[in-house]
């Protein structure tokens, strides 16, 4: 499964599809044409989708960890970008003719001052590290909805093959009855 969520869906969806007869006719009443699914292979394809959920579930498990994770990096690294402006700011206060008005003139004048002081390397380290974390967690976050949608994928596919093993089952029983 983990060649699932590393490839393309174009390479690898088909592992999860049904078998079926391309030479099957829906104009034609379906008794009356050869058994296009075998029983036994459906059963092998649930016992697939069985471990196919318990991989993809423990893959979102992993990553719901590693999205903690980089929350938790995010909060330190955005505490320490905090501290970094606090600094500057308390050095350098503005001054009540060159107001901040918003948070960009701030910025614009945090990263001015940290240039002055010589820190701007510092304060661009931080910054980088910030849109690199946020980068990573939008990467996670769609790896998970991937895995998530397949998992859905996988419950609708189970509950037709079910359905359609109750309807074999329902005929062989009534064959059997009534001959």
């Amino acid at each position: 499964m983990k060649e699932l969520l590393d490839h393309e869906v174009s390479t690898w969806a088909h592992k999860l599809q049904l078998p079926v007869n391309p030479a099957f006719d829906f104009e034609v009443d379906p008794s009356e044409q050869p058994e296009y699914v075998n029983p036994v292979t459906l059963n092998n394809y649930l016992a697939t989708y069985s471990n196919a959920q318990i991989q993809l579930t423990d893959f979102v498990s992993v990553k719901n960890t590693r999205l903690t994770d980089l929350k938790k990096s995010q909060r330190e690294k955005q505490r320490e970008l905090d501290d970094f402006e606090e600094r500057v700011l308390r050095k350098h206060p503005p001054s009540l003719e060159r107001h901040v008005k918003t948070l960009k003139l701030q910025g614009a004048y945090i990263a001015a001052k940290a240039e002055e002081m010589g820190l701007s390397v510092e304060h661009k380290g931080y910054i980088v590290a910030l849109r690199s974390i946020e980068d990573e967690m939008e990467t996670v976050k769609s790896r998970i909805d991937t895995a998530k949608l397949w998992i859905k994928t996988i419950e609708d596919n189970t509950i037709k093959i079910q359905t359609y093993l109750s309807f074999v089952k329902s005929e062989v029983d009534r064959v059997k009855r009534f001959g």
